[in-house]
């Protein structure tokens, strides 16, 4: 498992942390990854690979007790999280690099027997505005003063959502962490599935090339040694043993799925209703290949309906 590249990945990243305890963290969590992942070799690995807020913690879980090896990240290079921590980007820090650094450096090693092996990728996926600000509200919890009135921190979330949406409709909650203060994204650039899933990992994967009909929830597309399951979260709770039996012979009961990493609460619900998206924000992101791809015409006007208020 621990092949020349991956020592060399590592010491490269324990020579840039510097600190005893960043570098003890690091090797707790590659510890920790590592027994996550398992030790069964005669199943293909697999991969859940998402932008965050979309119901992967669910998957993750499922397959880890069933002692598949999984590895659940979000990006697929390491050199942004260096150049945000040595920028010195609000919410980054060395320990902060730590905690993602070997999920990433894990990654890279699948990568590369992924050749021999295959590659098995499951991408679930949400509406990117319930998606959004879900992300908002779990990125700014942490910073919530504890003197702070349910209607400032409410006040609070509105702004910084609406100040810099287009963060919000595409970042990961890394990005999210380091970007916050920055107008990083204004919706002009790829989105996550050109920067990660094609570009990052270089598997020749291009969802937005393909033919997809999510009438079932789910589709199974196969890219040379990658076979990506997309999975819309939607409809997770009754499409997911369904998609899972056919991606991965896998056997799983309704009762079985169970949400994880889920905040719902009276802020959270009271910042989304709330929340104002101007009418030209939301016809330029409706108009996104995430959209036109993912959902069909009468959901994003069902979406259009639902989140425009003027």
């Amino acid at each position: 498992m621990w092949s020349v590249p991956r020592f060399r990945a590592a010491a490269e990243d324990l020579c840039w942390l510097r600190d005893p305890s960043n570098i003890m963290f690091y090797l707790q969590m590659s510890r920790r990854i590592a027994r996550q992942f398992g030790t069964d070799r005669k199943r293909k690995p697999v991969l859940v690979f998402q932008n965050g807020k979309v119901g992967s913690q669910s998957i993750f879980s499922i397959l880890v007790a069933r002692g598949w090896p999984v590895l659940h990240t979000h990006h697929a290079t390491h050199a942004w999280m260096k150049e945000a921590v040595d920028e010195g980007l609000p919410g980054t820090s060395r320990r902060w690099a730590a905690s993602r650094l070997p999920e990433v450096r894990l990654l890279q090693h699948l990568l590369r027997g992924a050749q021999e092996t295959g590659l098995s990728i499951i991408i679930p996926f949400r509406d990117p505005i319930t998606r959004s600000l879900s992300l908002c509200r779990h990125t700014n919890h942490g910073s919530r003063d504890l003197k702070e009135t349910e209607q400032e921190a409410l006040a609070r979330l509105i702004f910084a959502y609406e100040e810099h949406f287009w963060l919000w409709a595409d970042a990961t909650p890394w990005e999210a962490s380091a970007f916050s203060g920055h107008d990083h994204f204004d919706g002009t650039q790829p989105c996550w599935y050109e920067r990660e899933l094609k570009s990052g990992l270089q598997l020749g994967i291009d969802i937005f090339d393909s033919d997809l009909d999510f009438s079932e929830g789910f589709q199974i597309v196969s890219f040379g040694m990658a076979e990506v399951l997309l999975l819309k979260m939607e409809t997770m709770d009754r499409c997911l043993p369904r998609a899972l039996k056919m991606f991965l012979g896998l056997d799983l009961e309704t009762s079985a799925i169970a949400r994880k990493n889920v905040r719902e609460d009276e802020l959270y619900r009271d910042f989304c209703a709330n929340v104002r998206i101007s009418e030209s924000k939301l016809e330029r992101l409706l108009g996104t290949k995430v959209y036109t791809k993912f959902f069909t015409e009468e959901e994003r006007a069902a979406l259009r309906q639902r989140w425009v208020r003027l």
